[in-house]
């Protein structure tokens, strides 16, 4: 019986390194152009505020509102990113359990890991886990009810 391999090696921890300091570098330049991008849009911001005043149409400032928030999202999105990249770079270093599912204990496959490596599961686990989210939520995202009245738009379920 071939013995399942249950850690990974240095060159194997060297090489996700190599790929979360790559990450980590990208993800930061992107973080310095998106709080560049908010702190123009906030200077627009400003200035629509002030032209509300005069005859400014309400859905201008509304949209550079809507452009703020979605800006915001996604600089918090790449700052969560980021730390899930600084904590993996911290396991991958010290921890020597760093690569193993936490689910089942099998060892996450190294191209899983180059290429997502702050995963904590393996394909297997982390597939059933979402069959398990869809079976639970209902499997359907759709809230929109399907119309008999062939005048009417029907939406998918």
């Amino acid at each position: 019986m071939a013995r399942v391999k249950k850690s990974l090696n240095k060159e194997e921890r060297a090489k996700i390194k190599k790929v979360l300091l790559k990450k980590a570098a990208k993800y930061e330049h992107r973080l310095v152009e998106i709080n560049e991008t908010i702190r123009k849009e906030k200077t627009e911001e400003a200035a629509d505020r002030s032209c509300i005043r005069g005859n400014t149409h309400l859905a201008d400032c509304t949209n550079v509102c809507s452009v703020l928030g979605n800006s915001e999202q996604v600089r918090d999105n790449q700052i969560d990113c980021i730390k899930k990249i600084n904590a993996a770079l911290i396991a991958v270093d010290s921890d020597p359990n760093f690569g193993i599912c936490q689910e089942c204990g099998d060892l996450i496959e190294l191209k899983c890991l180059l290429e997502r490596p702050f995963a904590k599961f393996c394909v297997a686990c982390a597939s059933e886990k979402e069959e398990r989210k869809k079976s639970l939520s209902g499997g359907s995202r759709s809230f929109m009810p399907k119309y008999s009245n062939k005048n009417s738009v029907a939406f998918p379920h």
